[in-house]
């Protein structure tokens, strides 16, 4: 009877053990299951939702230097119209550029006595005559079916597709509204 009560105490100490451990192991999932999914999405809104501050003043008075907003990179080519702002890597430099879009594929465009041209039509806008037309300086440049033609609001303060060119679709990333602070 000896044999057998210690046979069966040790076999509840191993149960006993085996149940804690189960315990200890269901505790860890319990945690890092949530733990690991939070760090996942957190990367994925990151990747999606990519904040960006303004810097600078190429898009003054429209944007403000140090002004937050988000981008949006579900956006379709008919999103992609004249006047919408986006931003977008150039190249031929290691920083972001956000812009107007002035033209659009398929549309000529050209600066004459510093005033924008689309299609031959002068364009209305509010903005100071540009000092350098820079590659369309009276002459005009038709857009490729994948061309978007971008200028900074503040004209005479902006690197822009008057020196770097046109801009691929595939570059561009649509700036949604401005972020609360």
């Amino acid at each position: 009877k000896s044999n057998r009560t210690s046979s069966v105490r040790r076999s509840a100490v191993e149960n006993n053990e085996v149940a804690e451990k189960t315990v200890k192991k269901s505790g860890f999932k319990k945690y890092a299951v949530p733990i690991l999914t939070g760090i996942l999405v957190a990367f994925v809104l990151k990747a999606l939702i990519h904040p960006i501050t303004i810097m600078g003043s190429s898009m003054s008075p429209t944007l403000k230097d140090g002004q937050l907003y988000t981008t949006d990179i579900f956006f379709e080519p008919s999103d992609v119209t004249y006047n919408t702002i986006v931003c977008f890597k150039p190249t031929t430099d290691i920083v972001q550029y956000i812009k107007r879009i002035v033209a659009v594929p398929g549309d000529t465009v050209e600066i004459k006595n510093g005033k924008l041209y689309v299609n031959g039509k002068k364009q209305s806008v509010s903005f100071p005559d540009m000092k350098d037309g820079g590659l369309i300086q009276d002459t005009p440049l038709t857009l490729g079916n994948d061309e978007y033609f971008c200028l900074g609001d503040n004209r005479n303060g902006s690197n822009d597709s008057r020196f770097i060119g046109p801009v691929k679709y595939l570059s561009l990333i649509h700036i949604s509204e401005p972020t609360r602070r």
